[in-house]
């Protein structure tokens, strides 16, 4: 069974607003908003995903156990979807795996719940499910899969994981910044560097946001790494200096 094109549509739409900042870790020194993150650029989807998204959905959708049909519960979990509501979502699709436990849509949608609500070990359950299903690979889920991994410590994994969608896009940042941090974790700093440098190169001084994450602890006291954040910082200096500089005085 194939996913319907409707949830293909829906994983892009969350992939800029909920996997990227999944990889930001909220410290004292650095606290990154959601508006910060949304001019950066998340894995380029393949042909397949390369639709344009819906419109959003209303937040009060009406939804009922007498919506007991697999198609009515389908629809109805990705409209709750669509709309941000996703405690509703899930309801939604945990009863339509309980009439079809094995239903590609329901699962990858699930995955895509559980990750969003950061029950990463709900998340990795559905989609190896879904995996161990689908006859065709599926890199955007993978990605969440990876990650999911990752947030439960389980790097060796993650890192099986995301090496495999990295053909896919090999100069993404988010790949790369993924990496970096996987690679940072198991003691590979040379690999975590190279990595990072790749993610550089497209993120530019936005890779500041990032970079205080404690995945990337073991690097900090790399020559290397303290030059990129130079780098970097040189590079958001100009941009710093354009937005405070003052106004001239109005001509008299």
């Amino acid at each position: 069974m194939k996913i319907h094109p409707n949830v293909l549509i829906l994983l892009i739409c969350l992939a800029m607003t909920v996997f990227f900042t999944s990889l930001v870790v909220e410290t004292q020194r650095n606290r990154t908003s959601l508006a910060s993150l949304r001019n950066t650029r998340t894995l380029a989807a393949p042909d397949a995903f390369a639709v344009p998204p819906l419109a959003a959905g209303r937040r009060g959708l009406n939804w009922s156990d007498h919506d007991t049909g697999l198609s009515d519960l389908l629809t109805n979990g990705q409209q709750f979807l669509n709309a941000g509501n996703h405690e509703a979502a899930a309801k939604v699709y945990q009863a339509a795996l309980e009439q079809q436990p094995d239903n590609q849509q329901a699962l990858a949608a699930m995955g895509v719940v559980c990750f969003i609500q950061k029950d990463y070990e709900a998340a990795k359950s559905r989609l190896r499910r879904y995996f161990d299903l689908a006859e065709q690979d599926n890199p955007m889920l993978r990605m969440y899969l990876g990650v999911a991994l990752m947030r439960q410590g389980k790097y060796p994994k993650a890192l099986l994981e995301i090496q495999r969608v990295l053909p896919v896009a090999p100069e993404d940042e988010t790949l790369n910044f993924s990496l970096a941090c996987i690679h940072a974790r198991l003691g590979d700093q040379n690999q975590a560097m190279a990595h990072l440098d790749k993610a550089f190169q497209t993120m530019g001084a936005s890779i500041l946001t990032q970079i205080s994450t404690p995945d990337l602890d073991t690097l900090r006291d790399l020559k290397a790494f303290q030059t990129l954040v130079r780098t970097a910082m040189l590079l958001h200096q100009p941009e710093t200096a354009t937005a405070e500089r003052p106004s001239s005085p109005p001509l008299q």
